[in-house]
């Protein structure tokens, strides 16, 4: 595992070409991504450089009790600096929900190095966050006062968004943070955001959004904020299954489009580092 900014960071790096980093959502990993199965990755990684991530504290990768370190911006430049360690100048960001702000934190940094954005379940963000923060900040005092099983018993009672209603049981999640982490881990989410909005909209590279309907964790208005807000952007909203099943060749032509644009210059073309 590379450190990254003093912590071990689990990665898988496939395929070869233009690369592509991804970011799962909070309390996720790239295994609970895997048991999904929304994303065919081989499929990606023979076209594309496909590199993931655990994010700091989540699946395997190292983590300490401190809520800052999990605030998105810092999420952001956990993903620059692995980009460093990669050896990678250029890149498209990508990721779902927390991964997808984690992309857009990283394009705000560096904007020259971040080439183009996938946003898939882009989060709560402005006028609905905090909302969403408060929820956050109630986990954590439940997993501190009562134990992680039961914030695990009240998360399962949820119901789920429509688009997955028809099938129970199969989309539940099964969070990939320890329960020493997770308070910390939740109370970074609550103090995060979306960069501002002056901010997205100085963004120049082309972005890919995917959204979903009826979920309120990742309201159709973020995207459409996104929407409005980023200047060279398309869209694909799914209202069925059938539709996020469209989304890894979606995001594969969106690849091929940043790749061939790439090429135009070969200094962004990226070799694998040895």
């Amino acid at each position: 595992m590379p450190n990254i900014r003093g912590v071990d960071i689990a990665i898988r790096d496939e395929g070869e070409g233009f690369p592509f980093f991804w970011g799962h959502g909070l309390v996720s990993s790239m295994e609970e991504e895997d048991r999904f199965a929304v994303m065919d990755w081989a499929r990606l990684a023979r076209h594309h450089r496909v590199i993931r991530w655990d994010a700091r504290g989540h699946g395997l990768s190292g983590g300490a009790p401190v809520p800052d370190d999990y605030r998105w911006n810092n999420l952001g430049r956990d993903l620059i600096a692995l980009a460093d360690e990669l050896g990678v100048d250029r890149f498209v960001a990508g990721g779902v929900s927390m991964g997808a702000a984690t992309a857009l934190h990283a394009a705000i940094q560096v904007p020259r190095r971040v080439v183009g954005l996938v946003l898939m379940l882009a989060p709560t963000a402005y006028e609905t966050r905090e909302e969403q923060a408060d929820l956050y900040r109630a986990g954590a005092v439940l997993v501190e006062r009562l134990g992680l099983e039961s914030y695990l018993d009240q998360l399962r009672s949820l119901p789920p968004p429509p688009i997955l209603a028809r099938f129970p049981g199969r989309f539940t999640p099964v969070p990939r943070v320890s329960e020493a982490l997770f308070p910390s881990v939740l109370r970074g989410a609550a103090t995060s955001d979306l960069p501002p909005e002056n901010a997205v909209r100085a963004i120049a590279a082309p972005a890919l959004l995917l959204p979903w309907v009826g979920d309120h964790g990742h309201p159709m208005s973020t995207s459409e904020r996104l929407l409005e807000l980023l200047s060279n952007v398309q869209i694909h909203v799914a209202h069925h299954l059938r539709d996020v099943a469209t989304w890894t060749d979606r995001i594969n032509n969106f690849l091929d489009a940043q790749a061939a644009a790439a090429g135009q210059d070969s200094s962004v073309t990226p070799k694998r580092s040895v």
